[in-house]
């Protein structure tokens, strides 16, 4: 359905199997009606626009697909979805264009793009994080053993170099596109520096003070540990309507679990993973601790 007087624009991409058009239907008509009701009981409107910073293998597709169906999709220019998950991939002047006169903007994109569209102070920013090894070893899962009925062209090659690689493999590797997406990769999308890697060693301290000070200015920051709770939260923030059973899209996921268990796994020692490990999550780590530091303290000042 398109959206226009008396119509509705019901989206639903190749991603959203986990939602009905049923469902995805009355999560739009469920929208339009509360928060229509809020502006008439509270006289202020919801947030114009809605930031998603999606953090690759922390649980965001599903927020993804879940905020697409109460808001509408791209072709009503409701949603824009950006991407900076490669080297060399900023968005296009018209993306971020798109962006800004949107009011639900998501994807793998970085604070360089955020601050290239302009945070208006009615906007609402937030995203998931994810414990970091936790993080990269999903990742390995998925990029060694990538399902094939969701392989695209962009990832078809990367795909093909981590098929066979061990975890000490892909975690020690010289190839730069791969280090790209493994390498402190929280810290450098919350600092806005995705796209320009390598850099010194030495810029790390301000990547990450970076980092933390753009995770002081979201409205809201998630922990995929606690999807479920954090998800609602982010929805009674918005106002928006909430299923008994928040769903999540763990298909990529599933087929890894079985293909693991056919014993594809190589057999590593967990000291020399974790050793080969440990650079790659030495400043996310930090962040993590911070971001959760900042949790706590919103739960004390909130108690109090």
């Amino acid at each position: 359905m398109r959206e226009g007087p008396g119509r509705l624009m019901l989206v639903k991409s190749r991603q959203t199997s986990i939602i009905s058009d049923l469902t995805a239907l009355r999560l739009r008509i469920a929208t339009l009606f509360w928060q229509t009701l809020v502006i008439a009981r509270r006289a202020e409107r919801p947030p114009q626009r809605i930031f998603f910073l999606h953090i690759p293998k922390t649980g965001g597709m599903t927020v993804q697909q879940y905020l697409t169906c109460c808001f509408g999709g791209k072709r009503g220019g409701r949603r824009c979805k950006l991407g900076e998950i490669y080297l060399n991939q900023p968005p296009s002047e018209r993306k971020i264009e798109r962006a800004r006169n949107s009011h639900f903007i998501c994807g793998h994109y970085s604070w360089a793009s955020v601050d290239r569209i302009g945070v208006r102070e009615e906007d609402y920013l937030f995203t998931f994080l994810r414990e970091p090894h936790s993080r990269l070893r999903s990742l390995y899962r998925v990029m060694t053993n990538y399902p094939t009925d969701h392989l695209t062209n962009a990832v078809m090659s990367r795909v093909e170099r981590c098929r066979d690689m061990s975890q000490v493999d892909m975690f020690t590797t010289s190839d730069l596109d791969l280090r790209n997406m493994i390498d402190n990769y929280m810290v450098r999308q919350l600092a806005g520096r995705l796209t320009d890697y390598p850099f010194p060693e030495s810029e790390w301290p301000r990547l990450l003070e970076t980092a933390k000070r753009n995770l002081r200015r979201l409205n809201y920051i998630g922990f995929q540990e606690t999807y479920e709770r954090d998800f609602k939260a982010v929805l009674l923030d918005l106002n928006l309507p909430c299923l008994p059973v928040i769903p999540r899209d763990n298909a990529t996921d599933d087929v890894i679990r079985r293909a693991w268990i056919r014993g594809k796994a190589h057999r590593e020692k967990p000291a020399e993973v974790l050793a080969a490990m440990a650079p790659l999550v030495r400043w996310d780590d930090a962040l993590y601790d911070y971001a959760r530091q900042l949790r706590s303290a919103s739960i004390s000042e909130s108690a109090g």
